[in-house]
């Protein structure tokens, strides 16, 4: 029995890397306010996202007032240069935007995370669908969407230069924690006794060698030590004989703190940072979804250009991943992946294939401001996964229930 590791943004957060959407739009604007403001002016700056214009040159003297507040997100500098736009000038003072995409989610305060940008990007794809100049808009859609993932990219590779360490629970998960039948389906229940025959053999060879990974009492015959190996088994779980770590992030975290070379092996199914061999991929995954056909009846092939299952016929990394599901059955830990629409098409192809038989999620906690309670997202990363089944009644069966999973990374 194998093991897959869902790798998603939430991992390298809770390693202390600021690859958040939200750290990522910061990290510009923040940037942005140290062009435009020198501590003596507001002078004019332009890169290839935004203008802004300080007005005529009294305008910037008038205006050179120093905030009395950090100038580290979109919604602080406007609240600034409102404070500190001249009185009574006629002349511009204040942004404009030269790529609609990026004023586009930089205005939607309310998102959160990359599955919004994706989802945020899809949505304006599907708007475009019974406009009469949609071969324009979908063009230049796409141009936007390309200098952000460049801007994304060149970011990224800024912060995961960041010395990060193991966290201990994720080591332990990683190292100590077997599939136990009490993970596994119901349904799948079969899959997990054929494995015992194996495991029987595996301890076997470990205790004719000397091995001290089971500590049995003197037995006189095979047949005792079969059962006394399979009860072992079942009471402790099967560790699994190979990992996959699915990296669905560009930083390589999870290969420089975790990955065993002989027992581990990883797939950063969307991309690499800086590797033209495996170029990050970002967009959105979700041909079931209702409106694809729609997409795909335009014949316009620009509404294709971000779709993510698109791309993975660029590397052997989805064949690698079919390879790997079709090998045995397997345990699918989910650590810091949201499991949303974008990546569906993927991700209901590891859910729903017949040697899946556990879905284990690592859930995030925090601790609520107001009464200290501490919360977690168990219940929505839940809701997420089962947007990828078609069949709910498999999904029920192997999602493993929240008395047997455990935090990411446990807060007191």
């Amino acid at each position: 029995m194998n093991r897959i590791v869902l790798i998603g943004n939430g991992f390298d957060k809770a390693h202390g890397l600021p690859t958040g959407y939200k750290e990522f739009m910061d990290s510009y604007w923040t940037d942005f306010s140290l062009n435009i403001y020198s501590g003596s002016a507001v002078n004019d700056y332009e890169d290839e996202f935004v203008t802004f214009h300080n007005g005529s040159q009294s305008a910037k003297l008038k205006s050179s007032v120093k905030p009395s507040y950090n100038l580290n997100s979109y919604t602080s500098l406007i609240k600034y240069i409102g404070e500190s736009r001249p009185q009574n000038t006629t002349h511009n003072y204040g942004i404009s935007f030269k790529n609609n995409f990026w004023k586009h989610i930089t205005q939607r305060t309310s998102l959160n995370s990359w599955l919004d940008i994706e989802n945020e990007y899809y949505y304006l794809l599907k708007s475009y669908l019974k406009d009469d100049k949609q071969g324009e808009l979908v063009r230049k859609l796409n141009e936007e969407f390309s200098q952000v993932k460049k801007l994304l990219e060149k970011y990224l590779t800024n912060v995961s230069i960041k010395e990060v360490k193991k966290i201990d629970s994720i080591e332990e998960a990683f190292r100590s924690l077997p599939i136990h039948k009490d993970d596994v389906g119901l349904s799948k229940l079969q899959m997990f006794w054929g494995t015992l025959s194996d495991e029987i053999d595996r301890v076997k060879n470990i205790i004719r060698s000397g091995g001290q990974e089971y500590h049995f009492a003197k037995l006189k015959t095979d047949e005792e030590l079969d059962e006394e190996i399979k009860s072992v088994s079942e009471e402790k779980g099967i560790f699994p004989m190979r990992t996959l770590f699915l990296n669905f992030n560009y930083t390589s975290t999870v290969e420089k703190l975790y990955l065993r070379p002989d027992d581990d092996f990883v797939i950063n199914i969307h991309g690499e940072l800086n590797n033209p061999k495996n170029p990050i991929i970002f967009g959105y995954g979700d041909e079931l979804d209702d409106d694809y056909k729609d997409i795909e009846k335009t014949n316009d092939n620009n509404f294709m250009e971000n779709m993510k299952h698109i791309h993975y016929s660029n590397t052997d990394n989805y064949r690698a991943l079919l390879m790997f599901l079709q090998q045995e059955p397997y345990q699918v830990f989910v650590m810091g992946h949201s499991c949303g629409n974008s990546d569906r098409t993927l991700l209901q192809t590891i859910f729903e294939h017949t040697n899946c038989v556990s879905i284990k999620p690592f859930y995030y906690q925090w601790k609520d401001a107001e009464c200290q309670e501490i919360k977690d997202n168990y219940t929505e990363i839940c809701k997420n996964i089962s947007r990828n089944f078609n069949d709910k009644k498999s999904m029920r069966d192997i999602l493993v229930n929240k008395v047997y999973c455990k935090p990411l990374s446990p807060i007191s």
